[in-house]
C-alpha cells in the first residue's frame, strides 16, 4: 500500500507533535523530581530519602515553575496530536495509505497556532534549564554508558518516494556510521531458554523451540544482532531468572456409543468442556499452591536467587549463573520482603514503604506502586471494611481511625487467594504491584491445556484425554511483600 503525499504530511504532523510532548513529558515529568526540590505536597512528594539534589535556589526555583508550566505546554501538544490523530494518547489516525483526517486549512492553521506555544516555550525555557541542569550533574554523563552503538529505521519522511527522511536510516557502531539493511538484523540466543540450533535467523526464518535446561541461559528474551554485532546490551546477568519445571497433566473420560445415544441430558456432549474446565483448573490451583508455598523453606519451593519467595534475606543481585540457579553477590547485600503485622492498613502502608527503599540488582531506586492486596479467606471481612464490598467499593474515610481521617489505602483492591492448602491460610496476607506481578510471575506452557479424542480397539467407544504440559514459577521478590503475624 503505497502512502499518499498528503497522508506521508499528515502522520509526521501527528509523529512530531508526539514527539514534542513525549520529549517534555521524559525531561520534567519523570525525571525532573530527581533533580529538583519542590514543596512538601504532590505531585513533589513522596521523594527518596536521599535525594541527590544540587541545583542552587534560583535554579531550583526556576524548575519547578517550569515543571507546573510544563503540563500546560504537554496538553497543548496533545491537542496537536488530536488534530489530526483522533485523539491522545493511544492515537487511532494513522491507517494504512496514510491517515484518517485530511489536512484542512483550518485544521493546519490550528495546529500551527499551537506549535507556536510549544516552539516557544522549548527554545526559550526547555532548552536552557537542559543546560544548566546538565552543567551541574556532569558526572552522570559518564554513567549508565552502553556499547556505543545504534539503530534508526529513518524517521519523518520528506518526499513521497520515502527515500529521504528527516533523521535517516542508519547504523552507527564501533564509530562507524554505515548503511542500515534489515535484512543484516539476527536473533541470538546464546543466553535464553531456547535451542541453539536455532540462533542466528533473521525475522522471516526465525523459530521458537524452548530449552528450559539450557546451561547458562538466564531468560526468555531473544537477543538482536545486526550482521552479528550487539547495538544494545541489555543483559539480566545482575538480577535473577524464574524457575519452572514444567509437569505433564492428563485426565481422561471414555464415552461408549450406547451411552451418547440414550443420553437424554446431554452429558456426553460435554465431556469435552468438563477436562477443558479441569485442566483450566488445575493450573489455577497450582498458581494458588505456588503462593501457598511462597513461606516454604524446605527448598523444594524456592526462586532463581535461592531461596523461598517470603524471605528475610534475598539476595539483592547475583554474579552470574550456576546451572538452573544464579550465584548471589552477597557484596550486594540483601532485602526482606516478610511483614509479621497483623492485616491492617498501618500494615499494608508499612509495606508500601519499605517497598520504596528496595534497590534494583543495578543499585538503582526500585520503582514500584504496591496497589494490590492478597489475602486467605479468614481476612475478607476485615478486608470488606477497608476496601468495600466485593473489592468494588473504595472508602475514602479510614476505617481505622476515630478522627475519620483519609483513607490511605484508597483505590486500592483485594484479591481473595484461596484457602488451606491452595492459597493463604488464616492470617496470611500480602500487598503487591499488580503490573509488576504480570510481568514476573509466570505461567510457561509448553503444551496448553487441550482435550484429544482417541479411537478405541473397541470401536463403540472413544476416550476423550485432557493434556497439559506447564509449569508455575517467579523471577524476583521484590514487587510483593508478604504477610504473617504467626
Amino acid at each position: 500500500i503505497k502512502v499518499t503525499g498528503n497522508g506521508r504530511i499528515t502522520r509526521n504532523l501527528i509523529l512530531g507533535a508526539n514527539y514534542l510532548q513525549s520529549h517534555i513529558l521524559h525531561f520534567y515529568h519523570l525525571a525532573a523530581l530527581d533533580f529538583v526540590a519542590g514543596p512538601d505536597t504532590a505531585p513533589f512528594v513522596p521523594r527518596f530519602a536521599q535525594p541527590d539534589l544540587r541545583l542552587p535556589p534560583e535554579a531550583n526555583k526556576v524548575g519547578v515553575d517550569q515543571y507546573l508550566e510544563a503540563l500546560e505546554v504537554r496538553r497543548i501538544a496533545h491537542e496537536m496530536v488530536a488534530l489530526f490523530g483522533g485523539r491522545m494518547p493511544h492515537v487511532q489516525g494513522i491507517v494504512p495509505g496514510g491517515a484518517t483526517e485530511m489536512p484542512t486549512k483550518e485544521a493546519l492553521l490550528e495546529y500551527a497556532a499551537r506549535f507556536k506555544k510549544v516552539r516557544q516555550f522549548i527554545v526559550e525555557k526547555y532548552l536552557p534549564i537542559t543546560y544548566i541542569v546538565g552543567s551541574v550533574y556532569k558526572d552522570l554523563f559518564e554513567q549508565g554508558q552502553g556499547v556505543h552503538g545504534c539503530s534508526c529505521f529513518g524517521v519523518f519522511p520528506m518526499t513521497d518516494d520515502g527515500k529521504t527522511h528527516l533523521l535517516k536510516a542508519g547504523i552507527f557502531l564501533n564509530g562507524r556510521d554505515v548503511e542500515f539493511d534489515p535484512k543484516k538484523i539476527t536473533e541470538d540466543l546464546k543466553y535464553a531458554w531456547y535451542d541453539d540450533a536455532t540462533t542466528g535467523k533473521g525475522a522471516a526464518g526465525a523459530e521458537t523451540n524452548p530449552n528450559l535446561d539450557k546451561k547458562d541461559a538466564y531468560s526468555f528474551v531473544k537477543a538482536p544482532r545486526y550482521d552479528g554485532e550487539n547495538l544494545n546490551e541489555g543483559s539480566l546477568k545482575r538480577g535473577f531468572k524464574t524457575v519452572i519445571t514444567p509437569v505433564e497433566y492428563t485426565l481422561s473420560i471414555p464415552v461408549g456409543y450406547k451411552e451418547a445415544k440414550v443420553d437424554k441430558m446431554g452429558e456426553t456432549k460435554k465431556v469435552g468442556t468438563k477436562l477443558g474446565d479441569s485442566m483450566a483448573l488445575t493450573v489455577y490451583l497450582h498458581v494458588l499452591r505456588m503462593f501457598a508455598n511462597a513461606w516454604n523453606t524446605d527448598g523444594k519451593h524456592n526462586g532463581g536467587d535461592g531461596v523461598s519467595w517470603a524471605n528475610a534475606a534475598h539476595p539483592v543481585a547475583s554474579r552470574g549463573s550456576a546451572g538452573r540457579t544464579f550465584v548471589a553477590d552477597t557484596d550486594a547485600g540483601t532485602y526482606s520482603n516478610i511483614s509479621t503485622d497483623a492485616f491492617s492498613v498501618s500494615a499494608i502502608t508499612a509495606a508500601q514503604s519499605r517497598a520504596n527503599r528496595f534497590l534494583t540488582p543495578d543499585g538503582m531506586p526500585f520503582l514500584c506502586d504496591f496497589d494490590t492486596v492478597l489475602i486467605a479467606p479468614e481476612l475478607e471481612e476485615k478486608a470488606k471494611k477497608m476496601f468495600g464490598e466485593n473489592a468494588r467499593l473504595t472508602p475514602a474515610a479510614d476505617p481505622e481511625s476515630a478522627y475519620n481521617a483519609a483513607n490511605p489505602v484508597y483505590g486500592m483492591r483485594y484479591i481473595v487467594m484461596g484457602g488451606g492448602a491452595d492459597g493463604f491460610t488464616s492470617k496470611q496476607w500480602a500487598v503487591c504491584d499488580r503490573r509488576l506481578m504480570k510481568e514476573l510471575v509466570n505461567i510457561v506452557y509448553n503444551t496448553r491445556p487441550t482435550v484429544m479424542q482417541s479411537p478405541q480397539d473397541n470401536p463403540l467407544k472413544d476416550l476423550y484425554t485432557a493434556y497439559a504440559d506447564f509449569g508455575v514459577g517467579w523471577g524476583d521478590a521484590r514487587q510483593i511483600i508478604f504477610g504473617d503475624p504467626g
